[in-house]
């Protein structure tokens, strides 16, 4: 891979010119074939419409959290505010951790069926980074975290909304 800033001929994959020491780590990266990839890939993720998180400890009660989810028509709930995350609970943990399992919901707590350690992705980056990461783990909430803190809540349904929209501003090819 050639250098823009100095020509030296690097081997394919090198971070940083040998040659210069300019920084090569964008070249490498997938090229946008039409104006949608190029959103994905350059928009940020902050450009989302995103939801504001719902938090919880990891001593609630399942009950109350299953009455917040309803009362706030919402499918997850953060525990913890500040990276790393303890956990979070979402409508596919009670479907697959709680439902049918003899789970006492005044008894049980989320720490106890939340999934640990989430998935974070920072505001900053690409929205390509959250399609990543939502589709290789297999998760539909993801917590959005800005200087550390947890900001939002991303869903599927959020990536869907932008495409749509996108792809109805987009010429087709």
């Amino acid at each position: 891979m050639k250098c823009p800033s100095c020509g030296h001929e690097n081997l394919p994959g090198e971070d940083y010119c040998t040659g210069c020491q300019a920084d090569l780590r964008d070249l490498d990266g997938p090229k946008p074939a039409t104006p949608l990839q190029k959103s994905i890939l350059e928009d940020k993720l902050e450009v989302l419409c995103t939801h504001p998180p719902t938090t919880v400890t990891a001593d609630t009660k399942l009950r109350a959290v299953v009455d917040l989810m309803r009362k706030k028509k919402i499918a997850s709930v953060v525990v913890g505010t500040t990276e790393p995350l303890a956990g979070i609970m979402t409508e596919r943990d009670f479907l697959y951790k709680v439902v049918g399992k003899g789970v006492d919901l005044d008894t049980a707590t989320v720490g106890e069926y939340m999934t640990p350690d989430p998935a974070t992705v920072k505001a900053d980056q690409p929205i390509a980074r959250a399609l990543y990461a939502m589709s290789t783990i297999g998760v539909r909430h993801v917590p959005l975290m800005k200087d550390g803190k947890l900001a939002e809540i991303l869903s599927a349904h959020d990536i869907l909304a932008y495409l749509h929209a996108a792809s109805l501003t987009t010429p087709a090819p």
